[in-house]
């Protein structure tokens, strides 16, 4: 499945898929951490998202029940371009980043 390009920002960590490829931003390593191991391949929660959803990020956040703290942005860039540009400089703009899916290798 052809995902499309989206941000999402919750708790001060970026979740960027863009072009196929998924990638984590933050301030510091420490607010990515908490998500070691949850965007693997071998993970078969992630693998249903990506295999059943065109914006996987999204969806993980929604079905995480992660709504009920603090409210994350979402922005893809086919329904709002401006806000998806916005949100994809503030992740790139972040210190720390990791890929943590490369649908595209």
């Amino acid at each position: 499945m052809k995902h499309l390009n989206h941000v999402v920002q919750y708790d001060g960590v970026y979740f960027v898929c863009e072009n196929e490829k998924f990638t984590l931003h933050a301030e510091d390593a420490i607010s990515m951490e908490e998500y070691d191991g949850v965007f693997e391949e071998g993970n078969g929660g992630w693998v249903g998202l990506l295999g059943e959803r065109e914006t996987p990020f999204e969806t993980y956040h929604r079905s995480a029940g992660l709504y009920a703290g603090s409210r994350p942005r979402v922005a893809a860039e086919i329904v709002n371009r401006g806000e998806y540009q916005d949100l994809l400089d503030e992740a790139t703009g972040q210190p720390h980043s990791r890929v943590v899916y490369n649908g595209s290798s």
